[in-house]
């Protein structure tokens, strides 16, 4: 050591420019000069001095000062300043990091990286400028080995409001504020007063990203994300959550629940679970499944059922409710569904109204109120169309009131057995009646019956007081002789009767006599002028041997009697034969006579 100034200590002077000698200072020693060391000072005391200045760069030279500390690395041995403020220059103590600029000369001035000041207030900065990755100043690092490490913002009470604040702010750019875990810990940032928790984040796994967070205490308010293997799992437990005003009378306009899930699947879609916890998989359920909004309802094993209600001042009615079983009730007293649709009081549709069962199609038309059965367009211009068979068990009536005097009942492409007006029996086409055209080009009209028995069972009745042919009338036809039969006449007014409108003659011909009356079985024409008794033209005998012309009869054309004619010589040969007055005969060369008296 090289001591180039006067160094007074008890009984020991050193004088300028004494070189190779080490002093030893048992006591104290005063320097009325200026001490340069250009080597190392060792000093196993106290240096006290007004002002020390130690220089080795323009900003001032290096102290160190070390104890010997138990610690293996010489990092953690200390630095320490006792004493009043007033040591402390400007009332400020500075540690300095030596960094240059660009030259690589030039030392960067101010560049300290912690600084203690006093005044109203004390103040601790950490400043660094340039230290660190380049993305973001060093850190402020505080390391326990083995313990806990604690940094505490606290204040002390009994100094007036004692409040501590933590700020983190970025005049840049974005703050932030990370708490992180190392291997298998939890990391958490937690609120609490006295009272207990307010505010808690906590991080469970660092392996899965999982953790909760929650308000209040265990019982409070919490989100949580869980794993499950391969899924995870992300759930609100709350007691009561309430979005928007906490009023049930005040709308709930300014809250909304947002659930978003990337799938579109049962298995994986959005889903948002009500789940009562005092039962066995009683749960209900809003998914989201590609777009199609699905209400669920679970009652253990079993079906749930989904109740739409409405409350009026405290009174709650079901509006509509599908049953356990499938079946839908709307505005059903008391909620009892009866049928698969059920619904308790008018209908109204202002749409078209469709029912599809595969190709079974029902139809109401909102344009024209016109029904379509089997079919989807059922056409403007009638008010029901059928496409298919049907069947009606019940009476059909049409044109029931007099505005419906020009309906009718029609049926269209009539002129084969399926496509007939046909009327069976029972429910056989064995025994029914067929109404239809012969052919598509023909127009003969054909009524005909079938008889599962005989054909002689076969027949058509007209009970009316009166039937008119406004027509023509053939009976029978070319190989199938039929025949036209009035059966059971009894008097004038029964047979067949010509008549003539304007003139008032009839003429009556037909079957007379009741059973066992004179006249039973004759048969006779009439002839009837006015309102003047019929009176008999031609008479036949039920056997069949007379008939009797009661008219004056004109003969303008030959007569042929043939030889039936019986022959007699004279009038009395006639009477002893056996004819009778009037009675016509022949004599030998053909002369016709009548008998006489």
């Amino acid at each position: 050591m090289s001591i180039k100034a006067s160094i007074r200590s008890a009984g020991t002077k050193v004088t300028a420019n004494t070189v190779g000698i080490i002093p030893v200072l048992n006591g104290n020693t005063t320097l009325n000069g200026a001490l340069t060391i250009s080597d190392n000072l060792n000093v196993n005391g106290n240096i006290i001095g007004d002002s020390l200045t130690l220089i080795d760069s323009p900003t001032g030279g290096e102290l160190r000062v070390r104890s010997a500390g138990t610690d293996a690395q010489e990092s953690y041995d200390n630095i320490r300043i006792e004493g009043s403020d007033s040591i402390l220059k400007g009332g400020e103590f500075k540690v300095h990091k030596v960094v240059y600029d660009s030259t690589g000369v030039q030392e960067i001035q101010n560049n300290y990286q912690f600084s203690y000041t006093t005044g109203s207030t004390d103040v601790y900065a950490f400043n660094n400028l340039s230290h660190g990755d380049g993305n973001a100043a060093g850190p402020l690092r505080i390391d326990a080995k083995g313990a806990n490490a604690a940094f505490n913002l606290e204040g002390t009470g009994g100094y007036g409001t004692a409040a501590s604040t933590a700020t983190i702010k970025a005049t840049d750019g974005d703050a932030k504020l990370i708490v992180q875990s190392q291997h298998t810990g939890s990391s958490s940032i937690e609120t609490k007063t006295d009272g207990g928790t307010i505010f808690k984040t906590t991080g469970d796994s660092n392996t899965h990203e999982t953790g909760t967070i929650q308000l209040g205490g265990s019982s409070g308010f919490k989100i949580q994300r869980t794993f499950s293997d391969p899924n995870y799992l992300h759930s609100i437990t709350a007691p009561n959550l309430s979005i928007g005003p906490a009023t049930l009378e005040s709308p709930m306009t300014t809250g909304a629940i947002t659930v978003t899930r990337a799938g579109a699947t049962y298995a994986n879609a959005p889903r948002l679970d009500l789940i009562d916890s005092d039962g066995t998989n009683q749960r209900c359920s809003f998914i989201n499944s590609g777009g199609n909004l699905q209400l669920e309802a679970r009652n253990g094993s079993g079906k749930g059922i989904i109740s739409f209600l409405q409350n009026a001042g405290g009174v709650r009615t079901t509006a509509m409710k599908i049953s356990s079983g499938g079946k839908v009730g709307i505005g059903v007293a008391g909620g009892n569904v009866l049928e698969d649709f059920h619904v308790g009081g008018n209908g109204r549709i202002d749409g078209n109204f469709y029912a599809d069962i595969g190709s079974n199609t029902f139809t109401v038309r909102a344009d024209t109120n016109n029904v379509g059965v089997g079919t989807g367009a059922p056409s403007s211009s009638y008010k029901f169309v059928v496409a298919g068979d049907s069947r009606f068990t019940g009476s059909g009536i049409f044109g029931a009131t007099a505005t419906g005097g020009t309906k009718g009942l029609q049926k269209h492409y009539c002129y084969t057995n399926n496509g007939a007006l046909r009327l069976f029996r029972t429910n056989s086409a064995t025994d029914s009646i067929t109404m239809k055209y012969h052919s598509a080009s023909n127009n003969e009209f054909v009524i005909s019956q079938a008889a599962a028995t005989s054909s002689a069972s076969s027949v058509i009745k007209f009970e009316t007081v009166t039937t008119k042919f406004i027509s023509n009338v053939d009976v029978g036809a070319n190989g199938n002789p039929k025949a036209l039969m009035i059966r059971d006449g009894r008097d004038s007014a029964d047979g067949i009767r010509f008549t003539h409108t304007g003139v008032a003659d009839e003429v009556q011909m037909g079957m007379y006599g009741s059973y066992s009356h004179v006249d039973q079985g004759r048969f006779k024409i009439t002839h009837k002028n006015g309102n003047d008794a019929n009176t008999v033209i031609l008479e036949v005998e039920k056997n069949g041997t007379d008939i009797t012309i009661s008219k004056p009869t004109t003969i303008t054309q030959q007569l042929n009697l043939g030889t039936s004619v019986p022959v007699y010589l004279s009038n009395a040969a006639a009477k002893n034969g056996g004819l009778v007055n009037g009675d016509v005969y022949r004599n030998s060369t053909g002369q016709l006579f009548i008998v006489y008296t």
